[in-house]
C-alpha cells in the first residue's frame, strides 16, 4: 500500500497509520493480558483458557512487522528533503512515538531511545497542542477525508512522554554511548538538517559526548562537551563576586548556556531561547501569509527561536529556514512636531507662490484640494517645476481625536500629474522604523499605477472626466509592524522583504502583484516571480516551478541629498529591469540567454509629444495603465538613457506586441507593433483609420484600431471591462460609459481571450461581429451611448436559446440600463423581447423587463421614437399578445386601442378606393377633480390687499421655522420632515405647514433640500399644490402672494423682496392683537414690493394656459394611402424580403451618372481588365509549365476480381474509368496564368543572369504601380458613389426645379427634410440600399422611406449602389493582388548566385508558386453576371454576399449553388460532396441558407454534434451585418416535451427568415417523436376497436 509519501488525498496513508494504531493497541492488549496470566496465579475473568505461548508469538509477529516496516515506511516519509509539510511530519512523529507506548524498560535500545526523544522534541516545537482530545475511531462529517490533527489523543501522547521520561533517563545513564548519538538525533530532527540516523549532506560529524548538567536542579538537561565546563558541572549557577542578583539572572537564563536538550520537558534550546512555534497573530499577519505562501512552501507551523527581545521589539529566527522576524511596536510619536518629519526642502507653500508657469499644478489641486484634503496646508519644493512631468507636495492631516486622546497628525503626499492632469494622494506611514507610501487616493483609475480599493465614482481634474476611486482624508493611527529579513547566501546578504502596498502607484500593478519583493543591504530591490505549481493528484502544499523564470531587478540612482534623519527624505530614480534566468531558485541568478533583458518605460513621466506617451495614452483605452507595461530591449544603463518600444505587454487583457521591422515593396523601412495574439494584425497609427472607427462607433472610445499588410481594419475593444452607464443627477440622460476593469467575476467569465476584434468592412461603411458575445458587447455599449439605432439594427444578431457564462453577463448588463426611459429605448427592449419569442422558459436569455409596461411607454411616447427604431405592425401585434393583463384582468385601454389600430394598419392596403375603415376605439372615465391652474393670473395682493385670512393670521404668528440641520443637508433628516408634512396635511392656516412654511421655501428662506442639486423653490411650489381645493379655490392675500411667487421664481429670487420676520413668544400675541403680526406685515411689505414698476413688469401677464379637457374619441377612420407622404408614422426602414434572384443593371442609366460601359464590362469579367493584365499575366500550358501530360487511362485493373463481376462494380469502374479520361482531358488542355517573365525558364536563369531578374523586378514594379494607381482611382470613386447614393436616396441631391414653383409642396419637403434631421422621418444607410436590391419589393421599400424619390432617381440609387459594391470587391481584389506581390518582391531580394543548390531549387519553387498564385488574384473572373448591350442581368445575393465579406466567388461554388436552386424548383432532393477548403460552410451553405429562407419554409442547417458551434459561429458571423438573421439552434431528444414555446420558436425562425442549426440526433428524435405522437393519437381513436378484434 506504501506509495513512498503520506498524501492527504490518497487512502493508503491514513490507513497504514490506521492499521499502526490498532496493531499497537492490540500488542498494549495482549502484553496486559501475558502479564495478568502469570503462572501460579489466578487469571482474570474471561482470560482462563488464554494460551500465552500462542499470544506470545504472535505478539512478537506483530512488534517485528512494526520494527521491520512501519518503522522505516514512517522515517522515509519526514525526510526533511522530500516532505516539506510540517503538519505531516508532526502526524508522523506522533505515530512514531506511539509505536513504542508498550515499551519495558528491558526493551529499550538505541532506535527506541532516539525515537521517543527526537519525536517527542519535534512535537513539542512544531505541534499546537489544544485542550480537545480526538477519538479517531468517532464518526467525521466526510469519511473520505483522512482524519485531523496527528489521530491520536493528546492525552495518549502526554502518557507516553511521561511514563517513558524515567525509563529514557535511566537507560540514557546506563549507556551513555547510545545516548550521545540519541542527542545528535534530536538535534538533527530539531533543526531539520537530518534524519534520525545521518545528516542530509551526507557529512560524518564527530559525536559529542552530552551530559546532564551537575546540578540538584537541573537534572535531565543534557549538553554537549562543546559547552563550557563550568556550565556542565553546574558552577556556572554559582554567583560571581561583586555581581547583582539582575547581573545573575540574566546570566544564567540567556547568555550560559548554548545548546541544551531538556528530557524533562521534552525543549530544545538554543542561546536559552527555547524552540517554539511561531505566534498565531504572527502567522495571522498579512506580511507573513504571503512569505508564508511563497516562500515557506505554505507551512501550517514555523519553529522559532528567540533572538532579542527589547522594549520596541521582538526579534525570531525561523529555525532551519533562513528568515527573521521583526515584530516592531507601535511609534507613538507625533510626527508633526518634529522637523524633519515633512521634507525639509518643501519650504514653498501652495498656492500663494506658484509660478506663472506653474499654473497646471494650480490648474488641477486648487479646485478640489478644500474636497479632498480640507484644513490641510501644502508645501512644495523651491525647485521650478514648470515643465516637469508632475509636482510633489505634502502636508499634515489632523487625525480624529477622542475626548482623551492628544493630537496626532498624518503624513499626506500628494502627486500632481501634468500632462494629462491627474492626482494621487499617499499616506506616508511608518513601517520597522522606516517611512514608506501607501497609495489611499487617485483621480484617475486609468493613468494610475495602482487600482484603489473601494468603489469607483466620477469626477472631473483639469476639465477630465474619469474614475476617481479611494478616500483621501484617510488617517493613520500608530500601530505594530513585522519585518520580514532573510539571509540565503553571502552573495546576497541580508534582505528584507518589501510588502506590495508599499510599491502601489510606484509601480504597475501586473508587476507588484507577479513578483515578490525583497531589498538588499545597498538599498536596490529585486522581485522573485511568484511561480507556483502543485501537484493536483496528491493534494501537496504547492512548491515552487524549477522552470525558466524571470527577476525584477530594481536599481537605485541615489541623489546627492542624503537624508540622515531617519525620515526617509532622499530622492532617488529606479532602473526597472527584468532579468530571465534559468530557475526559480532565489539563490540561483543564472541568466537565460536565449530570452532578453527589457527595461521598464514609464509612460506617466515620458513627455507629452514623444512616442512613449502616445502609445501609452492609446493603450489605456485598452486598460489602466497600471496594467500596461511597456519594456525596451536595448542597452539602458540610467534612467534617462534613450530607448526603443520593443515589447508591450497588457497583463489583464492577455494581449501582447512586438515591435517588428517592416521593409515595403518601396525599400522603405518602418517599425510596427504587431500583436502576438492575432496574426498579421499590428496597430494602426492613421488619422484617417481611426476617424472611420469613430464614425462607426460613435461616442464609444475605449478601442485601438488594427490593421494588415492588405490594409484591412480591425477594431480591438477589451472585453474584460464591466460597462456602466455614468450615473447622473437626473437631470438629462448620461450616454457617458463608466469602464469597472476590476471585476475579477467578470474577468473570469471571459475565459482567456479578454478582447473583441471587430473587422471593418471594405467599404468602411460598417462591421462585423465575429460572435454571440461580440455582438452582445457592442450592442449594449451602443445601448449605453445612446445609438438606439444601432441597437435596432443588432437585435436580431444577438439571439439564442444557451448562453456561457461571458454571454450571460453580458446580456444582464440590459437589466442595468431599465431606467432608460427614452423612447427609442422602450422600443429596443421591446425589439429584443419579440426576438426571442419562444426561446422557451429554460432560455437564459430571458428580458429583465415586463413587456406590458414597455409596450404602454413605447405607445404613449409613439410619436417620439426615431424612424429607425419603429416596430413593425407584425411585431407590435406579437408584443401585444405577449402582454400580460393588469391586476383588473385585461389590457389598459392604451393598449386595447393599439391593438385595434394596428391591426387595421395591417389591412390598410386592401381598403377600397374613397372607402374608410372606421376602428372602435375604447375609452376610461376619467375622474372629476378641481383644476388648480386658473385662466387669470391672481392679483389680490395687489388689488385688494387686505382680503386675507384670520385664521392664517393665527397661526403664522405660531410657526416656527426648523432648523438649519434638519431640513437643509438632505438625508434621513430632511425625508422625515418632508414625510411628517404630507402625513399631518398641508394647509394655508397651519401653523406649522402652512402659508409661512410655503412663503419661507418659495423665497429660499428655509433652504429644504433631499439632493444636493435640490431648489427650494420647487419643493414650495410642490408643497402648495398640494393644499385642498377648498383653500387654492378661494380668493385672498394669501393664495395671491403663493400663486405669484411659484409661478415667477424671477420675483421669489428678487434680492428685495420681504422676508417673514418672527417675533418672541409674547412680542407674537401683542403684534396679533395690534394687527402686526408677522403675516399682516408682510403682506403689507409685498404689496408694496410688488406695485413697483421695476418688479410689477416681471408679473406675467396671464396665468399658465388653462385647457379644457376633451373627452377622448371613441372611434377613428382609417383610409388608403394615396401616396408615400401619407402615414409617414407605420414607415419601417427595414427589408424583411430576400427573394429577389433577378436584377438588371442599366448600363445606359450608369453612364449617365459617369459610370462608362468599359468599366461595367470589366465588372461583369475580369474586374482588373483596365489595368491591361495582357501585359502582365501569361496562360502556360502544361508542357511550357514542364510537367508531364496526364494520363486517360486508369492506374489499375480489378477487372479479372470476382467482386467486380456484379452490376453495381461494373457501373462504378466505368465511372472511374469516366471520371480519369474527363479529368485527364481537361488537365492536359487547361492553361494557369503566371506573371509575365515568370516562366520556369525564366525563373531558373534569376540566379544566373543579372538582367532577367532586374527585367522581372521592373514588371512587378510596373505592375505594382498600375494596381495602386487603380486602386486610389476606385477608392476615390467609392466615396464618391456611395457617398452620391445615399444623397439622392435622402434628398440631399435635389433639383429644386422638381417642385415647378409649387411652394406648399416645397414647404412639406423642408418639414421632410427637417424631419430627418429630427429622426423623425426615415434615413437610408448603405447597408439597407444594399440589402434593398435584394428585396422584391425594392422600390416600394426604398421609395416609401423618401416620398419625394421619383421612380427613376430610385433607379439611379439602385445603380450606383449595385456599382459601389463592384468596386468595393475591386478593392478587395487589389488589396489582395498586391500583397502577393510584396511577398514575391520579398522572394526576389533572396536571389543570390551565391546561394547553395539546394537554397537555389527552393528558392526558384516558392517564387513560381507565389507568381501563379498572384497571377490567379489578378485574372479572377466574376461567373454570375450576363451583360448585353442595354443591361448587366445577375442574381443580386450572389453580389450582396461578395461584397459583404469582399470576396469573390469560384466558378464551381456559383455553380454548385445554382444546381441545388434549380433541384429545390424542380422539386428534386440533391447531395453533393465537397473537399475541404471548398467553402462548404464559410460560403455555399450560407449562401443557400440566404436564398433559402424566404419566410414560408423553415431552413435548417444539420451538421455533426463536434461541428455544431463552430457551424453556428459561423452563420452569426454571416448575417451580423446587411443581411441579419437570428441564427437559432434546435435541440430535441425522445425526452423532450412538445410545448407552445417550441412551436412558436419554429414559427419564429420560419417568419423572421431565420437559420436553425441542428444536430442528426435532433432531427432523427424530432420524427420519432412524431412518429410516436401519430401512433398514439391513432391508438386513442382505435384502440378499443382492435382489442376487441384481438381478443
Amino acid at each position: 500500500m506504501d506509495v513512498g509519501k503520506y498524501s492527504k488525498k490518497s487512502s493508503s496513508g491514513p490507513l497504514i497509520l490506521y492499521g499502526i494504531r490498532l496493531a499497537v493497541r492490540i500488542e498494549g492488549y495482549m502484553k496486559f493480558a501475558l502479564k495478568k496470566c502469570r503462572a501460579g496465579k489466578p487469571r482474570p475473568r474471561g482470560l482462563e483458557s488464554l494460551d500465552c505461548q500462542k499470544v506470545e508469538e504472535s505478539m512478537k509477529k506483530i512488534r517485528t512487522m512494526l520494527d521491520n516496516q512501519a518503522i522505516p515506511i514512517l522515517e522515509y516519509w519526514i525526510e526533511p528533503s522530500r516532505c516539506k509539510d510540517v503538519g505531516v511530519s508532526c502526524l508522523v512523529h506522533a505515530h512514531l512515538m506511539y509505536l513504542f507506548k508498550n515499551h519495558y524498560y528491558d526493551e529499550f535500545d538505541f532506535r527506541s531511545v532516539s525515537v521517543l526523544l527526537s519525536s517527542q522534541v519535534y512535537l513539542a516545537i512544531n505541534h499546537r497542542f489544544s485542550s480537545s482530545v480526538y477519538d479517531d475511531l468517532a464518526d467525521t462529517p466526510n469519511p473520505s477525508l483522512p482524519p485531523p490533527s496527528i489521530q491520536v489523543a493528546q492525552s495518549e501522547i502526554f502518557d507516553i512522554i511521561q511514563s517513558k521520561r524515567y525509563h529514557l533517563l535511566k537507560y540514557m545513564k546506563a549507556n551513555p554511548s547510545e545516548a550521545d548519538s540519541a542527542m545528535e538525533a534530536v538535534v538533527r530532527i530539531a533543526t531539520g538538517t537530518g534524519t534520525r540516523t545521518a545528516f542530509l549532506d551526507g557529512s560524518a560529524l564527530k559525536i559529542r559526548h552530552w551530559s546532564s548538567i551537575q546540578h540538584p536542579t537541573c537534572y535531565g538537561r543534557f549538553v554537549p562537551d562543546t559547552e563550557d565546563e563550568n556550565l556542565r558541572d553546574g558552577t556556572y549557577r554559582i554567583p560571581k563576586k561583586g555581581q547583582t542578583y539582575e547581573q545573575w539572572m540574566l546570566y544564567v537564563t540567556t547568555k550560559a548556556v548554548g545548546i541544551e536538550v531538556n528530557v524533562q520537558l521534552s525543549e530544545f534550546t538554543l542561546q536559552n531561547h527555547k524552540m517554539m512555534l511561531l505566534d498565531p497573530s504572527i502567522l495571522k499577519n498579512t506580511d507573513f501569509a504571503h512569505i508564508k505562501r511563497t516562500e515557506l512552501k505554505d507551512v501550517t507551523d514555523v519553529a522559532c527561536a528567540e533572538v532579542m527581545h527589547t522594549s520596541n521589539r521582538y526579534w525570531w529566527r525561523l529555525v532551519g529556514r533562513r528568515h527573521d522576524v521583526q515584530s516592531w511596536a507601535p511609534d507613538r510619536r507625533n510626527y508633526h512636531d518634529i522637523k524633519q518629519a515633512r521634507n525639509p526642502k518643501f519650504t514653498r507653500k501652495f498656492p500663494d507662490r506658484i509660478r506663472s508657469k506653474e499654473s497646471w499644478i494650480a490648474e488641477a489641486l486648487l479646485e478640489k484640494l478644500p474636497l479632498l484634503l480640507p484644513d490641510v496646508t501644502l508645501y512644495m519644493s523651491k525647485e521650478d517645476l514648470s515643465s516637469a512631468p508632475y509636482a510633489v507636495l505634502s502636508g499634515w492631516i489632523e487625525n480624529p481625536r477622542g475626548p482623551e486622546t492628544y493630537s496626532t497628525h498624518t503624513l499626506k503626499e500628494v502627486i500632481v500629474w501634468q500632462h494629462p492632469p491627474a492626482v494621487t494622494i499617499f499616506n506616508v506611514r511608518e513601517h520597522g522604523r522606516r517611512f514608506f507610501r501607501v497609495l489611499e487616493y487617485t483621480s484617475n483609475m486609468s493613468l494610475c499605477l495602482h487600482e484603489v480599493t473601494g468603489e469607483p465614482y466620477p469626477d472631473r481634474v483639469g476639465g477630465m472626466l474619469a474614475l476617481s476611486a479611494g478616500i483621501p482624508m484617510t488617517t493613520l493611527s500608530p500601530a505594530p509592524s513585522l519585518l520580514i529579513t532573510r539571509a540565503l547566501n553571502s552573495q546576497l546578504g541580508t534582505q528584507t522583504y518589501m510588502p506590495g502596498r508599499f510599491l502601489a502607484g510606484i509601480l504597475p500593478t501586473a508587476l507588484v502583484e507577479r513578483y515578490t519583493f525583497w531589498q538588499s543591504e545597498d538599498d536596490n530591490i529585486i522581485g522573485y516571480e511568484d511561480v507556483m505549481s502543485s501537484d493536483e493528484s496528491d493534494g501537496a502544499i504547492p512548491v515552487p516551478s524549477k522552470g525558466a523564470s524571470t527577476r525584477l531587478k530594481i536599481t537605485l540612482s541615489k541623489g546627492e541629498d542624503s537624508d540622515k534623519s531617519g525620515f526617509c527624505n532622499s530622492n532617488a530614480e529606479a532602473l526597472v529591469q527584468r532579468v530571465p534566468v534559468l530557475d526559480t531558485d532565489p539563490e540561483n541568478e543564472e541568466i537565460d540567454g536565449n530570452r532578453p533583458i527589457l527595461t521598464l518605460l514609464n509612460i506617466l513621466t515620458a513627455p507629452p509629444s514623444s512616442l512613449l506617451k502616445r502609445v501609452g495614452m492609446l493603450l489605456s483605452r485598452l486598460d489602466n495603465l497600471s496594467n500596461v507595461l511597456v519594456w525596451s530591449s536595448g542597452q539602458v544603463d540610467t534612467a534617462h538613457d534613450a530607448c526603443s518600444i520593443d515589447v508591450i505587454e497588457l497583463p489583464r487583457v492577455n494581449l501582447s506586441f512586438k515591435s517588428r521591422r517592416v521593409e515595403s515593396m518601396g525599400g522603405k523601412v518602418e517599425y510596427r507593433l504587431y500583436s502576438n495574439d492575432h496574426d498579421g494584425l499590428y496597430i494602426s497609427t492613421s488619422t484617417e483609420s481611426r476617424e472611420i472607427v469613430e464614425k462607426l462607433l460613435g461616442t464609444i472610445s475605449h478601442f485601438i484600431d488594427l490593421q494588415n499588410s492588405d490594409n484591412d481594419l480591425f477594431v480591438l475593444i477589451p472585453g474584460c471591462a464591466l460597462p456602466r452607464r455614468l450615473h447622473t443627477d437626473g437631470s438629462h440622460l448620461s450616454v457617458q460609459v463608466v469602464l469597472d476593469r476590476r471585476k475579477q467575476d467578470w474577468i473570469d467569465n471571459i475565459g482567456e481571450v479578454r478582447c473583441y476584434h471587430y473587422p471593418v468592412h471594405n467599404s468602411k461603411a460598417f462591421l462585423f461581429t465575429p460572435s454571440l458575445a461580440s455582438s452582445m458587447y457592442l450592442m449594449v455599449l451602443y445601448f449605453i451611448t445612446g445609438s438606439y439605432h444601432e441597437v435596432f439594427k443588432m437585435v436580431e444578431s444577438c439571439v439564442s436559446e444557451e448562453l456561457s457564462a461571458e454571454e450571460l453577463q453580458i446580456f444582464n448588463q440590459l437589466e442595468f440600463l431599465g431606467n432608460d426611459f427614452h423612447p427609442d429605448a422602450h422600443a429596443c427592449r421591446l425589439k429584443l423581447s419579440a426576438i426571442t419569442v419562444g426561446l422557451g422558459a429554460k432560455s437564459a436569455m430571458k428580458c429583465p423587463w415586463s413587456v406590458r409596461e414597455e409596450m404602454t411607454e413605447c405607445v404613449r411616447k409613439h410619436a417620439y421614437v426615431s424612424a429607425a427604431c419603429r416596430l413593425s405592425a407584425e411585431e407590435e401585434l406579437l408584443l401585444l399578445k405577449l402582454c400580460s393583463p393588469s391586476a383588473r384582468g385585461r389590457l389598459s385601454a392604451g393598449l386595447i386601442n393599439r391593438q385595434a389600430f394596428v391591426s387595421a394598419m395591417g389591412n390598410v392596403n386592401n381598403i377600397p378606393e374613397g372607402k374608410a375603415l372606421t376602428v372602435k376605439l375604447v375609452s376610461q372615465q376619467i375622474p372629476h377633480f378641481e383644476d388648480f391652474d386658473q385662466k387669470d393670473l391672481d392679483t389680490t395682493i395687489i388689488d385688494n390687499p387686505k382680503n386675507s385670512m384670520i385664521s392664517s393670521k393665527l397661526f403664522g404668528s405660531s410657526y416656527s421655522r426648523p432648523e438649519e440641520e434638519q431640513v437643509a443637508y438632505g438625508g434621513v433628516k430632511a425625508l422625515e420632515f418632508i414625510n411628517a408634512a404630507l402625513s399631518h396635511g398641508i394647509s394655508i392656516t397651519s401653523g406649522h405647514y402652512g402659508f409661512a412654511l410655503m412663503y419661507d421655501m418659495l423665497v429660499g428662506t428655509v433652504a429644504f433640500k433631499l439632493h444636493p442639486n435640490d431648489r427650494t423653490h420647487n419643493w414650495g411650489r410642490m408643497l402648495f399644490r398640494l393644499l385642498p381645493s377648498s383653500e387654492f379655490k378661494s380668493k385672498s392675500s394669501e393664495m395671491s402672494v403663493l400663486r405669484i411667487l411659484a409661478e415667477t421664481p424671477v420675483i421669489a429670487s428678487h434680492p428685495h423682496v420681504p422676508k417673514l420676520h418672527l417675533e418672541s413668544g409674547v412680542g407674537r400675541l401683542k403684534g396679533l392683537v395690534s394687527g402686526k403680526d408677522p403675516v399682516s406685515s408682510l403682506l403689507k411689505e409685498l404689496n408694496a414690493f410688488l406695485t413697483k414698476s421695476s418688479v410689477s413688469g416681471m408679473l406675467p401677464k396671464s396665468a399658465v394656459p388653462f385647457k379644457e379637457y376633451t373627452p377622448p374619441r371613441t372611434s377613428v377612420q382609417i383610409r388608403r394611402p394615396k401616396s408615400y407622404s401619407e402615414q409617414r408614422l407605420w414607415v419601417v426602414p427595414r427589408i424583411t424580403d430576400y427573394s429577389q434572384d433577378l436584377f438588371r443593371l442599366d448600363i445606359e442609366n450608369c453612364a449617365s451618372v459617369n459610370i462608362p460601359p468599359s468599366q461595367l464590362q470589366a465588372f461583369a469579367s475580369k474586374p482588373l481588365a483596365p489595368i491591361k493584365l495582357g501585359s502582365y499575366v501569361q496562360y502556360l500550358s502544361r508542357h511550357q509549365r514542364r510537367l508531364p501530360i496526364v494520363s486517360d487511362v486508369v492506374p489499375f485493373d480489378f477487372s479479372n476480381e470476382r467482386a467486380c463481376q456484379t452490376h453495381s462494380s461494373q457501373t462504378t469502374i466505368q465511372r472511374i474509368t469516366s471520371d480519369v479520361k474527363k479529368f485527364a482531358n481537361k488537365t492536359n488542355a487547361e492553361t494557369i496564368p503566371t506573371l509575365i517573365g515568370f516562366s520556369p525558364s525564366d525563373i531558373d536563369s534569376f540566379h544566373q543572369s543579372s538582367a532577367s531578374l532586374e527585367k522581372a523586378q521592373g514588371q512587378l514594379n510596373a505592375l505594382i504601380k498600375s494596381l495602386n494607381k487603380a486602386m486610389n482611382f476606385d477608392r476615390k470613386s467609392l466615396g464618391n458613389l456611395m457617398k452620391r447614393a445615399l444623397a439622392i436616396a435622402t434628398s440631399d441631391e435635389k433639383d429644386s426645379a422638381s417642385f415647378d414653383g409649387d411652394e406648399n409642396r416645397e414647404c412639406n419637403f423642408l418639414k421632410f427634410r427637417l424631419g430627418q434631421y429630427g429622426d423623425k422621418e426615415p434615413t437610408a444607410w448603405l447597408e439597407l440600399l444594399v440589402a434593398s436590391i435584394l428585396s422584391s419589393t425594392a422600390e416600394h421599400d426604398i421609395r416609401s422611406l423618401n416620398p419625394y424619390l421619383s421612380s427613376d432617381a430610385y433607379k439611379t440609387v439602385t445603380s450606383l449602389t449595385a456599382v459601389s459594391m463592384l468596386t468595393s470587391i475591386r478593392i478587395g481584389q487589389s488589396h489582395r493582388a498586391l500583397t502577393s506581390l510584396s511577398k514575391l518582391i520579398l522572394l526576389l531580394r533572396k536571389v543570390d548566385s551565391s546561394n547553395a543548390p539546394d537554397v537555389q531549387t527552393r528558392l526558384c519553387q516558392e517564387i513560381s508558386l507565389q507568381a501563379s498564385m498572384t497571377a490567379s488574384d489578378l485574372t479572377s473572373e466574376r461567373h454570375f453576371m450576363k451583360m448585353s448591350a442595354s443591361e448587366i442581368v445577375f442574381d443580386p445575393r450572389y453580389l450582396v454576399f461578395e461584397f459583404t465579406y469582399s470576396l469573390m466567388l469560384r466558378k464551381s461554388q456559383v455553380i454548385l449553388v445554382d444546381k441545388f436552386m434549380s433541384a429545390l424548383r424542380e422539386g428534386r432532393s440533391m447531395c453533393h460532396q465537397m473537399i475541404m477548403g471548398a467553402g462548404k460552410t464559410t460560403v455555399v451553405a450560407p449562401l443557400l441558407a440566404l436564398m433559402l429562407a424566404d419566410g414560408k419554409s423553415l431552413v435548417t442547417q444539420v451538421v455533426p454534434h463536434a461541428l455544431l458551434e463552430m457551424s453556428r459561429s459561423v452563420m452569426r458571423e454571416k448575417f451580423a451585418a446587411v443581411v441579419r438573421k437570428p441564427v437559432f439552434t434546435f435541440n430535441f431528444d425522445r425526452g423532450t416535451r412538445v410545448t407552445r414555446d417550441l412551436y412558436m420558436k419554429l414559427c419564429k425562425a420560419r417568419d423572421s427568415k431565420a437559420i436553425m442549426c441542428a444536430t442528426p440526433t435532433s432531427v432523427k428524435s424530432f420524427m420519432l417523436k412524431f412518429i410516436e405522437m401519430m401512433r398514439h393519437l391513432e391508438h386513442s381513436k382505435t384502440g378499443n376497436k382492435r382489442r376487441a378484434v384481438f381478443s
